[in-house]
């Protein structure tokens, strides 16, 4: 149905198992779960795939990548009109513009 691969349990490296009704993960080892995930008018597919976004989202994950897009926007504030001071190839605003994108789940990230 997906290809996006689930995480393990955060708490215990237990595998996730999804209850279609309550529309929610649950660690089958440990418990821990990602509480309801209910979006009304939503098809199955998208409360799913939103269900797995919950699953997988992790809080430090979340926290640093907030970190390099606040970081990113201020090294771009010390450009002049939008261009670097350093060449193109050390930019490292191109490096840190990956790195976000290879956190969100991007598989074109490097291209």
């Amino acid at each position: 149905m997906s290809e996006t691969k689930l995480k393990p349990c955060p708490f215990c490296g237990g595998k996730p198992n999804y209850n279609g009704i309550e529309s929610r993960f649950s660690c089958t080892e440990c418990g821990a779960d990602t509480g309801l995930v209910l979006y009304r008018g939503y098809r199955f597919k998208d409360v799913f795939e939103k269900a797995i976004a919950a699953w997988n989202r992790r809080g430090i994950e979340t926290e640093l990548i907030e970190a390099l897009e606040y970081t990113t926007k201020e090294i771009c504030t010390m450009c002049v009109n939008g261009e670097s001071y350093c060449k193109d190839s050390d930019c490292v605003v191109k490096e840190y513009k990956q790195l976000i994108a290879r956190a969100k789940g991007d598989q074109n990230a490097d291209t």
